[in-house]
């Protein structure tokens, strides 16, 4: 799920504050059914939560506890017909922040950077200005009159945050999952203007973060056409988090832009690993 709030101008100081927002919405659930939503709307501002087109977000607890909440129609796979949906799901934070301005590899981040054209002011120009934690979401969802399932997912929330300045425009493709012992891990590929550069980083829980070193047969090129090319070849890559941690990915294509993935070795569904691409 993704949520992008932007403020609207206030034509009198009497008006209250109001979002433009666009929701992006995608489940798959335990049987196999793909939910989608794709919405945009004016909405009232609301420091507490994030709320628009039925969904809501509230932080309960700061960095520890959040919740998810739904009630409306989405697209249930390519069924012409829209079906009502209730989703009520808590996240339970379990790793620390991860802040993209401050973790990262400064050997790792030049030697990509290091043939780029163009100038910027600061690195932290180019850095996402974005936190990050993993976490548990589990709940209850039910479609029309179906009877009420229990969902548990791995999943990660993140805040990025608007820059302070006019940069040129950013583009981000991000894979990531989780192993059956909770370690999360993200690999993502930051494009913005004649800079690209690749990112990673693996965690335990409540572990400090492992931020990539290097990455062998990995560039910026056979990353996005691994993700975003519909019929793309079989590829296979390594990343160095730390001395203990390189993770190698088997990644096949299977349905449309949906991929396969093998880590260490290991099939992603046997691991319980899911993915995204944001």
């Amino acid at each position: 799920m993704y949520f992008k709030r932007r403020p609207l101008p206030i034509s009198c100081r009497f008006e209250a504050p109001k979002d433009q927002v666009v929701v992006s919405f995608t489940l798959c659930d335990d049987k196999g059914d793909t939910y989608t939503l794709e919405e945009s709307s004016e909405v009232d501002f609301n420091e507490h939560e994030y709320r628009a087109s039925g969904f809501a977000f509230e932080s309960l607890q700061s960095n520890k506890i959040g919740r998810i909440k739904y009630r409306g129609y989405l697209k249930r796979n390519d069924e012409e017909e829209l079906v009502f949906v209730r989703i009520r799901f808590l996240c339970l934070f379990y790793s620390k922040l991860f802040d993209h301005q401050r973790h990262f590899n400064v050997k790792c981040l030049a030697n990509q950077l290091k043939n780029a054209t163009g100038s910027v002011d600061s690195v932290a120009d180019l850095l996402e200005n974005k936190l990050e934690q993993l976490c548990q979401i589990k709940g209850t969802f039910q479609v029309e009159s179906e009877e009420e399932r229990e969902l548990f997912f791995l999943g990660a929330v993140g805040r990025r945050f608007l820059p302070t300045k006019e940069l040129p425009p950013r583009k981000v493709l991000k894979m990531s999952g989780f192993d059956v012992e909770g370690t999360g891990f993200s690999v993502g590929l930051v494009t913005q203007g004649n800079f690209t550069y690749l990112y990673g980083y693996s965690s335990k829980r409540g572990e400090n973060f492992n931020v990539l070193k290097s990455c062998k047969s990995l560039t910026a090129e056979s990353f996005a056409q691994m993700l975003t090319k519909e019929e793309a070849e079989p590829f296979e890559f390594t990343v160095k988090l730390s001395k203990q941690t390189r993770l190698k990915f088997e990644v096949s294509p299977h349905k449309g832009h949906s991929r396969l993935v093998k880590v260490n070795g290991v099939d992603g569904k046997k691991r319980m690993i899911r993915f995204g691409i944001f």
